[in-house]
């Protein structure tokens, strides 16, 4: 935990560089896609699967999957009130943010793409490089479009996949004794 910690507040230091770095990569095909993964996509990727999962007989990972997006986007926004991180703004930004708390830190994205990670890879393992490869991108399109610092996509990465493996973890030991 401390090894996370010390890197994160190692990475604070370079962060601007890091978004400069990446405005040199881009191009406006590399805009629109990113642009299209942050947003509508993921989004809608979410609800088809926990759809699936209803559909499929699998409520149970439907109901994880539900509540650790809740928890992780719950935790996620207090956080961003208790650090209260402006955004990189100043720096580069491809898309205006519209979002009620608008600080930076942690990513309410990455904490929601990593909270989908647990429990698509336990209901659909065939298919566990593609969702790691989706929430990497959508991880990635916020550092993309400017919105975010590395440490906060990091960061809410963290917090979305371990509170969802803490409660895939509840909800287990709440049904083995019952």
């Amino acid at each position: 935990m401390f090894g996370a910690a010390a890197s994160l507040a190692a990475s604070f230091g370079i962060e601007s560089g890091i978004l400069i770095a990446v405005h040199y990569i881009r191009f406006s095909f590399l805009d629109y896609f990113f642009s299209f993964i942050t947003g509508i996509f993921f989004l809608a990727l979410c609800f088809l699967a926990a759809f699936a999962l209803l559909l499929r007989k699998k409520k149970i990972y439907a109901a994880k999957f539900s509540i650790s997006i809740v928890f992780s986007l719950l935790f996620s926004n207090v956080l961003k009130l208790v650090f209260a991180r402006p955004r990189p703004d100043g720096i580069i930004s491809l898309t205006p943010v519209l979002n009620l708390v608008n600080f930076s830190f942690p990513s309410s994205h990455a904490a929601f793409a990593f909270a989908f990670l647990p429990f698509m890879n336990e209901a659909y393992p065939k298919q566990k490089h593609l969702w790691w490869i989706i929430a990497l991108a959508v991880a990635f399109s916020r550092i993309y479009i400017g919105v975010h610092y590395l440490s906060d996509v990091v960061a809410g990465a963290i917090l979305g996949y371990l509170i969802s493996w803490l409660i895939s973890k509840g909800i287990e030991n709440a049904f083995k004794q019952v």
